[in-house]
């Protein structure tokens, strides 16, 4: 197979270069705007080609490579010169796949690039292109529909990638490499989207070597096979009887009301996780919280979260959210008070009532609640909340798998982590079974209200879509771990202002009693 690739050129005396069956042109844009063929594409001014060379490699030797240099009178990068190097491997090579690691930054693309591009995928050649380091910022041809526009994922194995089928940018995968060739016989570390759109390139380069796919439509049903997010996707749903059958069942409580007192006593001073089955039913009719009602109230664009933190940089309005297929791998979140989310005559059941929000001494600088939408598929990883805070969670829609580890194992996790944290779903799911210290489990369903004390280890997989609000809070069943947290760090004025507002909470929980 020949890989085409263009970019600034490629120093073929690098010893791992100089391995590979490279050849190639240069194309140049004169100041008259005229592009002449010319000689000279094994040299790379830039250092910007040869290491892309050299992560495209790194997968496999065996491909052919047709380097196309593309360079002007001013150094700079045109559509036109685009146009040309993708037109020249069309016509005069049988390059299977077209890499290229730079994009042209614009919201008035060229019809003629975007024809060009469609024209390459009705030919049956895959372009793969490298979309901006913001990734909301349109960037071509990585935005064409007939291309694979690549983003950087945040992840240490170069064979994992996230594809999103709709999305302007449709792949994510590892853009942070070490030693790579560069001129001159040199190595050197590099990272961004170029880099992942090489090694993406590299990685399905391989696959047709081992006839995985055939062309674009092929590739794009092996894409959705090996993709991380829609192995998660699988993952969930295809280990949930096993889980339920070798895992504890979490605390629930069916009570129809939850006093204060009670509370307490029974989950909060004990800090025993629990769900809550009954007592926060009529949530569902007094707060209007569906997609259609969340959507109109919700209209500016959010930063996404995603599964793992692999991808970083997205930002989304619910709307668009929710048109999008974000395959297990994105969810929407926001971090607006709960009052405007549900209305103003919102208010957190006193049973989490929180003195980092409601003591004149805590006048918190960060707003603890969020309201999260998850598709099927989207996870949060093993974690513990923030600051060791306690935190509720409620239900509004969908069904939602929690997986809550012990305490008692919180060391040998800590020592472990990495196993717990395995950096996608399948693998995490697999380490979990196999592990000897267990989850407790349960599936929240809607009109459910999940409690988990700060210092547990947990993690959530949306088994539907789901909407859920979330709020962490401290009080007196708690302060003392959150104390411990900050008493573990270097920042005096917090330490003094966390003492303050523990102080202050007590003070008023006594003249409530009284």
């Amino acid at each position: 197979m020949t890989i085409g690739v263009i970019d600034t050129g490629v120093d073929l005396n690098n010893a791992i270069i100089g391995q590979a069956d490279i050849d190639g042109i240069v194309l140049f844009k004169n100041e008259d705007g005229s592009i002449v063929r010319k000689d000279g594409f094994s040299q790379d001014e830039r250092g910007h080609g040869t290491p892309i060379i050299s992560t495209i490699l790194s997968h496999s030797l065996l491909a052919k490579l047709f380097v196309v240099k593309v360079t002007s009178f001013n150094g700079s990068i045109s559509e036109d010169l685009l146009e040309a190097a993708i037109a020249y491997l069309m016509q005069h090579t049988d390059a299977v796949i077209i890499n290229i690691s730079m994009g042209i930054r614009t919201e008035q693309v060229s019809e003629t690039l975007l024809e060009i591009c469609q024209q390459a995928y009705e030919q049956g050649v895959t372009i793969v292109a490298a979309a901006h380091s913001m990734i909301n910022q349109p960037c071509y041809p990585a935005h064409s529909p007939y291309v694979l526009g690549v983003g950087e994922a945040n992840t240490t194995e170069k064979e994992h990638f996230y594809y999103l089928e709709n999305a302007p940018t449709n792949l994510f995968t590892k853009g942070d490499f070490k030693h790579l060739a560069f001129p001159n016989q040199q190595f050197d570390d590099c990272k961004g989207t170029s880099f992942a759109t090489a090694n993406l390139t590299g990685l399905i380069a391989a696959a047709y070597l081992n006839k995985a796919w055939h062309n674009p439509q092929t590739l794009k049903a092996w894409l959705i096979s090996h993709a991380v997010n829609h192995k998660a996707t699988r993952a969930a749903t295809d280990n949930l009887d096993a889980l339920l059958r070798q895992c504890k069942q979490l605390a629930q409580d069916d009570s129809a009301t939850i006093s204060k007192q009670y509370f307490n006593e029974q989950y909060g001073f004990p800090s025993i996780p629990v769900l809550f089955t009954q007592a926060f039913q009529d949530w569902q009719t007094t707060y209007p919280c569906t997609l259609p009602h969340l959507a109109h109230l919700l209209p500016h664009q959010e930063p996404v979260g995603s599964c793992d933190d692999a991808v970083k940089g997205i930002a989304l309005t619910l709307k668009n959210y929710l048109q999008q297929d974000t395959a297990g791998l994105l969810y929407y979140k926001t971090n607006q008070p709960l009052s405007h989310i549900l209305g103003e005559g919102f208010q957190t059941p006193a049973i989490f009532n929180c003195w980092y929000k409601n003591t004149a001494s805590g006048k918190p600088s960060k707003n603890l609640s969020w309201m999260y939408v998850g598709t099927q598929g989207t996870y949060t990883g093993l974690h513990t909340d923030i600051w060791n805070t306690d935190a509720w969670n409620y239900l509004f829609s969908g069904r939602k798998l929690w997986l809550v580890y012990p305490k008692i194992y919180n060391e040998y996790i800590r020592k472990n982590i990495d196993r717990f944290r395995a950096g996608n779903l399948p693998d995490f799911m697999h380490h979990m079974l196999a592990e000897d210290c267990k989850p407790l489990v349960c599936i929240q369903e809607p009109g459910q209200m999940m409690y988990i004390p700060g210092h547990y280890h947990h993690a959530v997989i949306n088994l539907d879509l789901t909407i859920s609000v979330t709020e962490n809070f401290i009080n007196e069943i708690n302060y003392d771990y959150v104390r411990s947290h900050f008493r573990s760090g270097a920042n005096k004025k917090n330490m003094i202002a966390i003492e303050s507002m523990i102080k202050e909470g007590f003070s008023n929980l006594e003249n409530t009693s009284k």
